[in-house]
């Protein structure tokens, strides 16, 4: 008699060869090209905070319950799942989720004018897209720096006799 579960297992097995040695040759691609690895991460980081703030609009609740119950999960991803892992998405996800619900519609009043019709209205605007302006300077140093340590780490194996003071 056949095992279905063993037929799905094998199945399982061999599907997962092919995809984790196609992504072997991704990640070796990348890592020759740090500057694309760079943008391919913090295009990750934005895509994530997207799924964030699509989560945080259908969620009922006042803003700060939204927050608090956002925050606790993603706390709870990054002490159970994401600790394993090299770049940690949750918790930058997260706040970028929050920042963009709290930006947009500072930054659609700069981009339709309405932002410009006085001094103070622009200064307003200009002070409510700042989380955003902060979650993406953030997202760009938390993904540049791993890449330029593993870089090192890299070139350090490759050549194990050159040592950097």
């Amino acid at each position: 008699m056949i095992n279905p579960m063993r037929s799905l297992e094998k199945a399982y097995q061999k599907i997962n060869f092919h995809y984790e040695s196609n992504l072997a040759k991704i990640g070796d691609w990348l890592d020759r090209h740090p500057k694309i690895n760079t943008i391919v991460v913090i295009a990750n980081h934005i895509f994530r905070a997207l799924g964030m703030l699509a989560l945080f609009t259908v969620m009922p609740g006042s803003f700060l319950a939204k927050c608090a119950i956002m925050l606790g999960a993603s706390l709870f991803y990054r002490i159970t799942i994401e600790r394993f892992c090299h770049f940690r998405f949750a918790i930058p996800a997260c706040l970028g989720g929050m920042a963009m619900e709290l930006s947009i519609p500072a930054l659609a009043n700069i981009i339709n004018g309405a932002a410009i019709q006085s001094f103070a209205s622009l200064g307003t605007s200009l002070i409510a897209i700042s989380p955003l302006v902060l979650y993406l300077a953030g997202i760009v140093w938390i993904s540049h720096s791993p890449i330029q340590e593993l870089i090192k780490k890299k070139k350090a194996q490759d050549n194990p006799c050159c040592c950097e003071p």
